[in-house]
């Protein structure tokens, strides 16, 4: 079973078909009591609210849903109540075009044109009201329920339709139905329900149920007006501001992980990651194991700065002998982004409590808590539920993550400003020594049992095999290697995680282990 997601960040809609090779049902038998009239008031303006529930063995996994479809609107909210998270969709016929609307992180309007798998806008039938062409041919009643009435899955055509209309109501493609009934109370279609075959799964066997009631038809749904911004409140103002400094003001503090897997806070366990950040360097050190790393920019260059602790307790600094550069191999000059984007969300996205406590769990809330760990905790990222406390000041003193189950996280912030210092003296910064020295000398190896291989680094980095010299000598910083090609083939050698140099060839995919004279 594959889920369709509307939300702004995730738009992509998956489908997969199926069929059902199961033998015809029962005859039909026409009521008058399933009218065509009673039809038609499906295919109109629809609102209605109701459950979808993937059951792994006697587990529920249950998504609340209210959906409406007008002439130029849908809308579907579903909220996952295992995940507590939900996915949202304001689709309007702008144009001819189905356009998501929606409210950004940043508190602004975003209008994005649907489009399928292979970048084509979609047709404003792919939101349609999907009751669409329903006839009383298509229905048998049940013969102990007044009022029921099971759909006809005899044609690919009728299939097809079921798992259509399912997707478009619950947002999930379910490849194969059981049956889809209609209910009928005091002449109003009531409830729509569906029912799939029993899948085997991973987790057991598996079954889609989904049961919908008919809310309101025809002019009392009217279509969905574009969600509103956030209200901006004078408070605002303040977090606004704080938010700028924490930002792009040097800053320290420690974020401390509390981690349970017991349900159990009592039994959580607890790490400290201490965090600075300022223009000329960061630093995120894990308390815990004692080490961590950074950056430190020297003469208009960044250098990667690890740190660790000895066996004795003392802390070594040590920045690394090549500068740091960006994907293209370009100098990076400064530490712009180190810490995140603290003002990823509008301070108008968060809830006012007092001028001094705010709280935000919206759809943003993932992506913002990572942010808000200012250590790039990848726990934080879990997190639905954040609060920001202010000081006196009016600066953010504290934020507090969590998404109550398994993780809560407090970012304490200690210092703002030039009282934020390196922990280190110019004197006490260790620096690596070349990491190519450690390639200079005289390796031996096997090709195999009656073959080896001599390999020479000298001290300019020329590297010879077997008296040949390379040609398009190159070393990698990041992995620790050198590729050059001898004879029109290309080699890379480097020393492994395990301390033993290696050489491989490219062209015959081999790897030969070098010992060392």
């Amino acid at each position: 079973m594959k889920k369709r997601i509307l939300t702004l960040s995730l738009l992509a809609l998956v489908g997969v078909t199926g069929c059902n090779d199961k033998e015809p049902a029962p005859k039909v038998e026409v009521s008058n009591e399933l009218t065509t009239e009673l039809l038609e008031s499906l295919s109109g303006n629809i609102e209605l609210e109701g459950v979808a529930n993937i059951k792994y063995g006697k587990a529920d996994n249950i998504t609340d849903i209210t959906i409406s479809y007008t002439d130029s609107s849908y809308y579907y909210n579903g909220y996952d109540t295992v995940n507590k998270s939900y996915n949202i969709g304001q689709i309007y016929k702008m144009g001819g075009v189905p356009t998501l609307v929606g409210v950004n992180n940043k508190n602004e309007y975003i209008y994005r044109e649907r489009k399928d798998e292979d970048g084509n806008i979609e047709s404003w039938d792919t939101y349609a009201n999907p009751f669409k062409g329903l006839s009383v041919f298509d229905f048998v009643k049940d013969d102990t329920k007044d009022g029921l009435y099971h759909y006809l899955s005899y044609t690919d055509t009728q299939k097809n339709f079921v798992i259509n209309l399912a997707k478009s109501l619950t947002a999930y493609t379910v490849p194969e139905f059981e049956d889809f009934t209609i209910q009928i109370i005091e002449g109003k279609v009531n409830r729509i329900s569906f029912v799939s075959t029993v899948e085997a799964s991973a987790f057991g066997e598996s079954q889609f149920l989904a049961d919908f009631g008919v809310k309101a038809t025809g002019k009392e749904v009217k279509p969905k007006a574009f969600p509103e911004k956030y209200e901006h409140k004078a408070e605002h103002d303040k977090l606004a501001a704080a938010l700028k400094k924490l930002n792009t003001a040097p800053v320290s503090g420690v974020t401390t992980v509390n981690e349970t897997y017991t349900g159990k806070w009592e039994d959580a366990t607890k790490t400290d990651y201490k965090f600075a950040y300022t223009d000329s360097y960061c630093l995120v050190t894990d308390e815990g194991y004692q080490d961590g790393e950074g950056y430190v920019v020297v003469d208009n260059e960044t250098y990667k700065v690890k740190y660790e602790v000895g066996k004795d307790g003392t802390p070594t600094y040590t920045k690394k002998f090549f500068a740091t550069k960006d994907k293209e191999g370009n100098a990076i000059t400064s530490l712009a982004g180190q810490r995140g984007d603290i003002e990823y969300l509008a301070a108008e996205l968060f809830e006012v409590k007092d001028d001094k406590h705010f709280v935000y769990e919206g759809d943003y809330t993932k992506n913002a808590s990572y942010y808000y760990s200012l250590t790039g905790n990848p726990y934080a990222s879990q997190c639905r539920h954040i609060e920001i406390t202010l000081n006196d000041n009016y600066d953010i003193e504290e934020i507090y993550l969590t998404e109550d189950e398994y993780y809560k996280i407090n970012v304490k912030i200690e210092k703002y400003g030039d009282d934020v210092t390196p922990p280190w003296s110019e004197a006490g910064l260790t620096y690596e020594e070349d990491p190519r020295l450690q390639f200079i000398g005289t390796f031996n190896g096997k090709v195999d049992e009656t073959t080896s291989v001599k390999v020479v680094v000298s001290e300019d980095y020329k590297i010879t095999i077997d008296g040949k010299e390379g040609t398009n000598v190159t070393y990698n910083q990041n992995i620790n290697k050198f590729t050059f090609k001898v004879d029109n083939v290309e080699y890379d050698l480097k020393l492994n995680w395990k301390g033993i140099y290696q050489l491989y060839n490219k062209s015959t995919y081999k790897t030969i282990d070098l010992t060392k004279e």
